[in-house]
């Protein structure tokens, strides 16, 4: 069978109709969403980059930006259907606030009841905010004290699966659980000065890392500890070829690169901004696949900070990104 020619679907005057197509006149098509843009002075969120975060708190049927605003506590924004940003509202309780290292705020489920909890990095080591406490602060372990100005230990820390709460120190990737008298050590390769992320990487709930190298992400999986705890380069190779879209070593802060289930295979991937856009790099396990655009950014938004919160169902995730004086975020 033989063709005389190729037809392609194409665009014109915004209606689709069929055109001839292959070498140059291949058309492209970007399957990106659109993000709704609202001011910050309307969602009362001062905070920026890895001192802001998002989450699903009960009683909120779409997730919330949230931060620990100056004499303010623990203020969330949500998120409307549209993607507009609401008003902040104060969460934890002015009588015990969550006194924290702004940028050590984490949010997830520490004690294992299925709701958000807020937790973070104090001189006396980790308080955190619980759902089923009514976000009344309380000490969660004297382990990971904090003091001075904001860490790679502050920006790594994360609510990690079985009530563990991970980051990375001076002695490397560590986990503690609640009153724990010890850390339980995962690595000690990373350089503690470079970023770091705490990530489900193959979906098996345990927590995972990746650090930002010269090279790109350097990555360890919880399942492969006794086979190494050294980290690898992931990233995505054809022909012998590494894709650069895939590297983060560009990007060497916990701001610009988030990681997130966008594809609901409980597979924690990549996202960067690139190009005027979020994209993202799907993880494959034990590397990354090419960055692909999820996210149209508006006109002029030039991100300082990137954040998400995985869909309640399998699909894409609610995602936002911000400058200085504006947040803009995606549809549900």
């Amino acid at each position: 069978m033989s063709f005389a020619h190729l037809d392609c679907l194409v665009s014109e005057d915004g209606a689709p109709r069929t055109g001839l197509c292959g070498a140059g006149r291949a058309p492209r098509w970007e399957l990106a969403r659109a993000m709704t843009a609202t001011p910050r002075a309307t969602a009362a969120i001062t905070r920026t980059g890895r001192a802001v975060r998002m989450a699903r708190l009960p009683g909120h049927a779409t997730p919330m930006l949230c931060a620990v605003e100056p004499a303010r506590g623990l203020m969330c924004a949500a998120t409307t259907t549209t993607g507009a940003l609401l008003p902040a509202i104060r969460i934890d309780s002015p009588a015990t606030p969550l006194a924290i290292e702004p940028e050590s705020l984490t949010l997830g489920d520490v004690d294992g009841d299925g709701m958000t909890d807020a937790c973070g990095r104090d001189a006396g080591g980790i308080l955190c905010a619980t759902a089923a406490a009514g976000y009344l602060a309380a000490r969660w372990s004297s382990m990971l004290g904090s003091s001075g100005p904001a860490s790679p230990t502050d920006r790594s820390l994360a609510i990690a699966g079985g009530g563990k709460i991970c980051g990375l120190d001076a002695d490397g990737v560590l986990c503690v659980a609640r009153d724990a008298a010890m850390t339980d050590v995962r690595s000690t390769w990373p350089d503690p000065a470079a970023a770091l992320w705490i990530a489900d990487l193959d979906g098996d709930g345990e927590p995972d890392w990746c650090s930002a190298t010269a090279d790109g992400p350097a990555c360890s999986l919880a399942a492969d500890r006794r086979l190494t705890t050294d980290g690898v380069p992931w990233g995505y190779a054809s022909g012998g070829v590494t894709e650069a879209s895939a590297r983060v070593g560009a990007l060497p802060d916990t701001a610009t690169a988030v990681f997130t289930d966008v594809d609901g295979d409980g597979r924690d991937d990549l996202c960067t901004v690139r190009d005027g856009a979020i994209a993202c790099a799907r993880s494959l396990g034990r590397g990354f696949g090419p960055q692909i655009p999820i996210a149209r950014l508006p006109d002029g938004l030039a991100p300082s900070a990137v954040w998400s919160e995985p869909s309640k169902a399998p699909g894409v995730p609610r995602l936002c990104a911000a400058d200085a004086t504006t947040i803009a975020c995606t549809d549900d």
